[in-house]
């Protein structure tokens, strides 16, 4: 299996006490930073850059410094998509009209260089909330990851940007946009990145 590449960009503004930290919320996913999946042959700064304007809409956005890598092996049973794939009801079987990308799934099976996944969906603000989806066929395995990397950046702003807004990402999910101060730390975050967000908080506000 190969490696799933990630970015996280945390965008802010201003300075000193008063620096505050770009969240957005969006229906399917909560409180998040701007965050996706490097396009093969995508540098990771280069795909950074890409998700932060694309989640954002904002322009003239200044990369402050790397923040740092995380790696992360997937345990015995559990990969990541690396592409876009459709579900197959069976090995070599034809594609279904059901895709899944860069979801992090459940290995039941492998058989002829095919592999048997299963994708669930759950309650977001819940732990091991009501799982309302799911999605379980085979992709090749070539598609799979047992390992992630997720590149870490500090981003600021360089033009006067609105309060709160909305953009329309990929033409599909719209996310809800809003500045938080970054003192306190903001709380507001999903599990996951919330625990991001306490790592690199010190580097944001310095």
């Amino acid at each position: 299996m190969s490696v799933q590449r990630k970015v996280t960009s945390f965008v802010t503004r201003g300075d000193g006490l008063g620096r505050e930290l770009l969240v957005f919320w969006h229906a399917g996913s909560g409180v998040q930073v701007p965050a996706g999946t490097v396009e093969p042959g995508e540098p990771f700064e280069a795909a950074a850059i890409r998700e932060a304007a694309e989640e954002t809409g904002l322009d003239g956005l200044e990369l402050v410094r790397s923040l740092g890598v995380q790696s992360i092996d997937f345990p015995e049973g559990r990969a990541a998509l690396v592409r876009k794939e459709y579900l197959r009801t069976a090995p070599a079987g034809p594609e279904t009209s059901w895709p899944l990308t860069n979801s992090v799934v459940d290995v039941v099976a492998q058989a002829d260089g095919f592999t048997r996944i299963v994708y669930a969906e759950r309650d977001i603000d819940v732990e091991d909330g009501l799982e309302y989806a799911r999605f379980e066929g085979w992709v090749p395995s070539s598609a799979l990851a047992s390992k992630q990397e997720r590149a870490f950046y500090h981003f600021r702003t360089t033009k006067p940007s609105p309060e709160e807004w909305k953009q329309l990402e990929n033409g599909i999910f719209e996310f809800h946009l809003r500045w938080e101060p970054l003192h306190p730390k903001p709380t507001v975050l999903v599990a996951g990145q919330q625990d991001w967000l306490d790592t690199y908080h010190s580097a944001l506000t310095s």
